[in-house]
């Protein structure tokens, strides 16, 4: 591996481990405008945008997919998740901390933080080319919380989407991912 792109990845889960020890106490969904809201899928939930967390010290964090390593990875940010959307128009936010999902965790730190490298290379060469595909935030309770860049598509899990998927079973999470 590149030593910039080891850089990159140290720097990434430093970044993430500014959540450790904290709680999340409030949680938003953002998608682009729709009719009604589309993100609740019963076994996880399907963003085509993001997710904001605020914590117990009133921070906010956030996850999208981005382009910081690779097209279509989960990019995570402090800071107001509001600065993304320059250049959309129109969206909707939704409250979900008190969702049967969410409302589980809320008020519980947040124990250990792991992240999903996945690579892509070119076909005829060795270098490899790393991204964080999914982020599994781990509570004290030892309940978990995965992000992913990746979306369902004809029952099948697509890994580097413009999407964000949130699952809140690993077991379940796992299978899907092994089956496609």
């Amino acid at each position: 591996m590149k030593i910039v792109q080891e850089i990159q990845i140290k720097s990434y889960e430093e970044k993430l481990h500014d959540l450790l020890g904290k709680s999340i106490m409030q949680v938003n969904y953002y998608e682009l405008k729709y009719d009604e809201p589309l993100w609740d899928e019963k076994t996880h939930h399907s963003l085509d945008f993001g997710i904001e967390i605020v914590t117990n010290e009133n921070k906010q964090y956030y996850f999208i997919w981005g382009q910081e390593f690779t097209q279509f990875d989960v990019k995570f940010e402090k800071g107001d998740i509001l600065k993304e959307f320059a250049s959309i128009d129109s969206f909707n936010k939704y409250d979900v901390a008190n969702t049967s999902y969410w409302k589980l965790l809320k008020g519980k730190a947040i124990k250990s933080i792991h992240v999903s490298w996945s690579y892509w290379s070119f076909l005829e060469r060795k270098e490899k080319h790393y991204y964080p595909q999914d982020v599994i935030i781990v509570f004290e309770d030892n309940k978990k919380v995965i992000i992913s860049a990746l979306e369902m598509v004809d029952g099948k899990a697509v890994n580097m989407k413009d999407h964000i998927s949130v699952f809140f079973d690993e077991e379940l999470f796992r299978k899907i991912k092994n089956e496609s």
